[in-house]
């Protein structure tokens, strides 16, 4: 362990880090900037909004964070940019239709791509002024948006009636610019209308863009036209931590505690294991490694090899948000209502090559 800092109370957004700050959000609404070679703090700033433990919850739980040139961005129900060296609020971005749980942001040039609620809205918002670019409605509500290359890729799930539920749903790429879909590959299942639809984010490589649909579809499909190039079906429901990329390899995992490496060209499973527990947070990876954390950390080689394991002893911490990779570091965070014994905190930990 490099450093931790004693905050019980931490959300389940991914935390965001580079060479001169780590940026973590809390559920009492402060969104913290600490130094990332001995955590001490740089700033602190409470945002407005939503009692904590309300009904809305202090923060949206697959929210995200991002850094621009000038500003932090946070997705805490209303859109904030604050300032990267004092956390002043500099613009708010609050729509009149209120975000939801699921509401999750992308950089694309000069402005930043949010997803909406339910009402199935994908904004553009000028970073300078925090003004609307572009809004468009995809008729289903939206998850995690990826932009590479000037297009976003993202997930959806649409309203099945009856029995008026989130179900089946698209991959969808939309021209950043604009606003303009680019195409849509259903990602659903017929028999079961409420089983698929995407609500994790994709993966993209040179040629594709992978998707785990939410009960066992893996999709990959053409950059440039949707295409599906091939799709993997599993038996295990539960893919909400999305598909991350090592090399030729395409690491997913699933609410059974089942991590798979598929090959990126054929779909076919290069390696499975098992950690037993289920793995609800999105896959990140640094340094040649896939990190999972269904409260222990895991760390996975490109091979399926397991490299190593942090926790997952008796009045350990259990880590509550997905990992953070930069200069030979994760940033991680535990809450303290699933920490047990140990309490909750912001954590830096050296990996293990």
């Amino acid at each position: 362990m490099v450093w931790s800092v004693n905050e019980t109370n931490a959300s389940y957004q991914q935390p965001y880090a580079d060479d001169s700050l780590v940026v973590f959000t809390l559920e009492d609404r402060r969104v913290v900037a600490l130094r990332p070679e001995d955590g001490s703090r740089l700033w602190s700033q409470q945002l407005p909004g939503p009692v904590p433990g309300g009904v809305f919850g202090a923060f949206p739980d697959k929210g995200t964070i991002v850094r621009s040139a000038e500003f932090i961005l946070v997705s805490g129900w209303d859109l904030f940019a604050l300032d990267r060296k004092t956390g002043a609020i500099r613009w708010t971005f609050a729509p009149s239709s209120e975000f939801s749980a699921t509401s999750s942001l992308a950089l694309a040039g000069d402005a930043v791509i949010s997803t909406g609620g339910a009402e199935g809205y994908l904004y553009s918002i000028d970073l300078a002024t925090g003004a609307q670019r572009w809004r468009v409605d995809l008729d289903e509500q939206l998850f995690s948006p990826v932009v590479v290359g000037g297009v976003v890729y993202l997930g959806g799930r649409r309203v099945v009636e009856p029995p008026n539920g989130l179900g089946v749903g698209h991959l969808w790429a939309v021209d950043a610019a604009t606003g303009a879909v680019l195409w849509k590959t259903w990602v659903g299942d017929t028999a079961r209308p409420l089983h698929n639809g995407v609500i994790a984010r994709p993966a993209v490589s040179s040629d594709l863009v992978i998707a785990a649909g939410l009960h066992g579809t893996i999709v990959a499909a053409d950059r440039q036209t949707g295409t599906v190039r091939w799709q993997r079906t599993f038996g295990e429901e539960g893919h909400s931590a999305g598909v991350a990329l090592l090399g030729n390899v395409a690491i997913t995992a699933t609410w059974n505690g089942v991590v798979r490496g598929l090959s990126l060209a054929s779909g076919a499973t290069e390696w499975q294991a098992n950690v037993g527990s289920a793995i609800v947070r999105p896959v990140t990876t640094g340094a040649d490694q896939a990190f999972l954390i269904p409260g222990v950390i895991y760390g996975f080689g490109a091979d399926g090899a397991r490299l190593y394991q942090f926790g997952g002893r008796a009045k350990e911490l259990y880590f509550s948000t997905p990992a953070t990779y930069h200069q030979g570091i994760i940033f991680v965070a535990a809450n303290n209502a699933l920490a047990g014994a140990r309490g909750g905190g912001l954590f830096a930990l050296r990996i293990r090559d």
